[in-house]
């Protein structure tokens, strides 16, 4: 009886009424809620024409049941995966369709993807449309059979007006080849390795990029570059964001050379290895720094480590952490910042919170020397709301014995387990 009256009171809508809901529904929760209700609602699901399509991690029966149902001109976003999770889903996929059949796509996502399916897709691909692209290419350091294919036609995608955010995880030997156009309108850019070259080149060619990422080190040559007799700095005034992980070896003079081309900067982070006695650990040369060539900067993120050594008591990390508890940290600009010396790592970490790295190791409180300038109760829950990943390692610790949690401490790991995504 409920379901004969849901189902009159459906009646009353028009489609226009459905298809705004559904563009706040994913595929899944469409065709839970609406589908098989009656056939009205089927002929409105079929119908529907901005199916957001994520195969990323989906069983096959899922896989064959929305594309023997959702027709290719109905999609205008599309996530493939050939990870452990899917194998050979690209493969089938091609195998079933004609990429051509999919020119309503506006957002396309093809994560570890091989050469041989990649060269298909970009050569069929209706590009003209695309305003997000994604890659995530399976091979080793560079393409091979179909390399200097691939470089041409993801140099045309780039030059193309309406993409907006592109997303290459590729060598730099690949991200090297590819050619820039002199009036890119990317908005959104994020590539694993490039050098500072190669990064001007970037800027001079997208005069309305705003948020850059860097996954994969510090550019190399900077040095080399701004020691030139013949260099002239350069200004990028339309970045505003900039995030650099992964970085090794880090040095505070490399890297104000590198933040000083990008002045208009209002968010920055930082995540990287470098050595204590450098200037990088130093909130003092930082706060002058962000004071006279950041003035725009409203948050900055930033996770450093480095080789500590077995002496260390509360005393040095607390060090540390004075300048960060000065005026312009804590009051001005209310960015908090932790420091540790984690015992059985030999290893110092210095960073900001909440904690801007995805993926983190917690470490039991009794191996952890800290000082912190967030004093809260709740300290613990806000340094971790960025991250997805937590990972333990049990052989080194046994929990019976010498993980003692306090309440907060408690709490924190429950949040943790509840969350997140324990890997162990």
């Amino acid at each position: 009886m409920m379901s004969d009256i849901r189902i009159s009171i459906f009646d009353r809508f028009p489609a226009e009424v459905f298809y705004r809901i559904f563009d706040h529904l994913s595929t899944r929760e469409i065709f839970d809620i609406f589908y098989n209700l009656c056939q009205r609602l089927n002929a409105f699901v079929i119908g529907y024409n901005r199916y957001k399509l994520d195969f990323s991690s989906i069983s096959r029966s899922d896989f064959d049941f929305y594309i023997s149902i959702i027709r290719p001109r109905n999609i205008i976003s599309l996530i493939l995966s050939d990870d452990d999770q899917t194998p050979g889903q690209i493969g089938l996929f091609l195998s079933l369709f004609n990429i051509e059949e999919f020119r309503r796509v506006r957002s396309l996502s093809l994560l570890q993807i091989e050469e041989r399916n990649l060269i298909v897709f970009l050569q069929q691909v209706f590009i003209h449309n695309l305003k997000s692209l994604i890659i995530r290419w399976r091979g080793g350091l560079r393409f091979h059979g179909y390399a200097s294919e691939i470089h041409k036609l993801l140099s045309s995608i780039i030059s193309q007006p309406n993409l907006r955010y592109l997303d290459l995880s590729l060598w730099i030997y690949e991200i090297k080849n590819l050619s820039w156009s002199n009036d890119c309108f990317l908005q959104y850019l994020c590539i694993d390795d490039c050098s500072f070259s190669e990064y001007c080149i970037i800027l001079d060619s997208s005069p309305h990029l705003k948020t850059f990422l860097l996954r994969n080190g510090l550019m190399h040559d900077i040095d080399r570059t701004f020691s030139s007799s013949s260099f002239v700095r350069p200004s990028y005034y339309q970045l505003r964001s900039l995030s650099l992980d992964n970085l090794r070896n880090i040095h505070m003079e490399t890297l104000t050379s590198l933040l000083s081309v990008t002045p208009s900067l209002v968010y920055l982070k930082l995540i990287g290895s470098g050595h204590l006695r450098d200037d990088v650990f130093d909130g003092t040369q930082w706060e002058n720094f962000i004071e006279n060539d950041l003035i725009f900067l409203e948050k900055f993120q930033f996770f450093f480590t480095t080789k500590g050594y077995g002496n260390q008591t509360a005393d040095n990390v607390l060090s540390l952490i004075i300048p960060f508890s000065l005026h312009f940290w804590k009051e001005k600009k209310r960015w908090f910042v932790r420091s540790e010396f984690i015992k059985s790592l030999s290893q110092i970490r210095l960073y900001s919170i909440p904690i801007c790295q995805s993926n983190f190791e917690y470490i039991c409180e009794s191996d952890i020397i800290s000082r912190s300038t967030l004093i809260a109760m709740n300290d613990d829950v806000k340094r971790v709301n960025g991250i997805r990943t937590v990972s333990m390692n049990l052989q080194a610790t046994t929990i019976e014995e010498e993980v003692c949690f306090n309440n907060d401490q408690r709490f924190f790991f429950l949040c943790c387990l509840s969350f997140r995504t324990i890997r162990i």
